[in-house]
């Protein structure tokens, strides 16, 4: 979620630079605007913004116009927003999967998806690797919860085996 204040900031010339595409018709230029509100509020990718637009009413041309100047001016480039919430996950130690999720569900496609994971593979290792160590702690021997939370972080289950070696079935637990 973009925070509508820096994101004027940081914007802010280029929407009063740039000229509403409001001179072919009113309704385009409500589409406009709206489109740059929905997006000083929250960040989009292009598929998001045009079903936002369609649900408020706009026609398909109309959605269209204001997504091509937004994204002419760089507000909605879905590589940047794909590459965002990599970082992000992967900061949180989620797993690949959890991530590749997320994208879809951001509206990002299959390619660029793959393409930001791809790019941010140092990252999500490192992540890993510190999710490993948390979960060594936390867990200490016990396989159970370890799986529990890889599940929950959509890391691999692999990692759960790693922390509870030292437990196999039928012992007792230490």
């Amino acid at each position: 979620m973009i925070d509508s204040f820096e994101f004027l900031k940081e914007h802010g010339e280029k929407i009063a630079k740039s000229p509403s595409p409001a001179s072919g018709s009113p309704s385009l230029g409500a589409a406009y605007k709206f489109a740059l509100r929905s997006l000083s509020a929250a960040g989009a990718s292009e598929k998001r913004m045009k079903e936002r637009m369609n649900r408020k009413g706009f026609s398909q041309e109309e959605a269209q116009a204001a997504i091509f100047e937004l994204k002419k001016l760089g507000f909605i480039n879905d590589a940047a927003l794909a590459e965002g919430i990599v970082e992000k996950c992967a900061g949180a130690m989620e797993g690949e999967p959890l991530i590749r999720l997320r994208l879809q569900k951001a509206g990002i496609g299959e390619a660029q998806a793959s393409e930001a994971l791809s790019a941010a593979a140092p990252l999500l290792k490192e992540g890993r690797e510190k999710f490993l160590s948390l979960l060594k702690e936390e867990c200490g021997g016990d396989a159970k919860k370890a799986a529990k939370m890889c599940r929950k972080k959509g890391q691999p289950l692999g990692l759960a085996l790693k922390v509870g070696a030292s437990y196999t079935p039928g012992s007792v637990a230490p």
